[in-house]
């Protein structure tokens, strides 16, 4: 554990943890811990050729402006927003829907699906895993593809040790399945304070798992979380799975399995139609200790397991990086100004960039900073029209 961490974070987030706090899914918080915990694991070595590839990732400018001021450790908040990246793209051209799940089949008692509605979409979150990791170490590949690859790999392989992003109920009332808790939603007021009950949309079963700590991004918070599933009770010598399941298909089929037995709890949970497909689900009592228990032991595996598979590769060497200007963060009300001091200011969803003097500049939270118009194009930004 690295000397940032105090004695009092580190008490913090055991007893944070020993109190069945909510539980540290898969949200950009959970992603981020996950990584966090990673990078604590990684050889000297691993880390040094990770720090060196993620400042070729397009977004590198983006992240570190948007960096905590008084925050200093620039490649560990890197390595923690590289993670979440995958869910930053949604909805842009560079969305890849299905690489985030693997639907395993779970069949309630009695039922005979139709066999075509159990056929596996691909690529799915397995298949991708194995592809970018390759990707990762392909002397052909440039650094910046190899930079998108290692965001891909943070993030599923947390994605996967999230029990709902490896199976799908399959019963008479979900014949098509229930893509992974999506179709079942909690009654309002179902889970007591709980911070997203003010959403407009039922809060849905999956949502449970995968959102129930709320939203940060603060790295001193972020690591607080980590700290506490660094504690003993987490080590690596309280899983035994971490030797006995080395491969990728192995760490799904595990998750199905917990999806199974915690999530639908030994399919005993009890659905109310709604229509079209979707139910109302009632949690039993116990469910959410349980939740937690469960959710955070698999985001300290899945840190260990992504610093494994890291520390496994062999890396090519990068190019000379790219230093980016990590400028405060702008606040998203501030008027468009042009740019006086030299800046080249980058759009990070069209990737334009636009040259001192411009004023036709992108909103302050899609803004990235490169010390040169070469350093922009190499990041892979155009000119306005280019």
């Amino acid at each position: 554990m690295h000397s940032k961490r105090n004695a009092y974070a580190l008490l913090s987030a055991v007893l944070l943890v020993g109190l069945a706090a909510p539980v540290l899914a898969w949200n950009s918080t959970g992603h981020m811990t996950v990584a966090d915990i990673a990078y604590d694991a990684l050889t000297p070595k691993t880390r040094a050729a990770v720090d060196a590839l993620l400042t070729r990732q397009r977004d590198y400018g983006l992240w570190v402006s948007q960096m905590p001021a008084g925050y200093t450790d620039r490649a560990r908040y890197a390595f923690m927003k590289a993670a979440t990246w995958p869910d930053d793209i949604r909805k842009t051209p560079d969305d890849r829907p299905t690489w985030h799940y693997i639907d395993i089949p779970i069949i309630a008692p009695g039922y005979t699906p139709d066999p075509n509605a159990l056929l596996i979409v691909k690529p799915n979150a397995e298949t991708q895993i194995l592809a970018e990791t390759a990707l990762l170490t392909a002397p052909t590949a440039s650094d910046a593809e190899r930079g998108v690859a290692l965001c891909w790999i943070e993030h599923l392989v947390g994605d996967v040790h999230m029990p709902l992003h490896d199976a799908a109920l399959f019963s008479p009332l979900f014949p098509s399945g229930d893509r992974g808790g999506n179709s079942e939603s909690l009654a309002a007021g179902a889970v007591a304070s709980d911070p997203l009950e003010s959403r407009a949309n039922p809060h849905k079963l999956h949502a449970l798992w995968d959102d129930v700590l709320g939203s940060t991004q603060n790295p001193r918070e972020i690591e607080k979380f980590a700290a506490g599933l660094e504690a003993p009770a987490f080590r690596r010598n309280t899983y035994p799975q971490i030797t006995a399941h080395p491969g990728v298909h192995e760490w799904i089929v595990e998750g199905s399995i917990l999806a199974k037995q915690h999530v639908y709890n030994n399919l005993t949970l009890q659905f109310t139609p709604t229509g079209d497909g979707k139910a109302e689900v009632t949690l039993p009592n116990g469910y959410l200790p349980n939740m937690h228990r469960v959710g955070n032991r698999q985001i300290a595996l899945a840190g260990l397991r992504l610093a494994d598979l890291l520390n496994a590769q062999t890396f090519p060497p990068v190019t000379a990086p790219l230093t980016p200007l990590s400028p405060s963060p702008v606040p998203a009300t501030a008027a468009p100004v042009s740019i006086a001091d030299g800046q080249i200011i980058g759009n990070q969803r069209s990737h334009v960039y636009h040259l001192p003097g411009d004023t036709r500049l992108p909103a302050a939270k899609n803004r990235v900073y490169f010390k040169s118009e070469a350093d922009a194009i190499a990041a892979g930004y155009h000119k306005p029209g280019g």
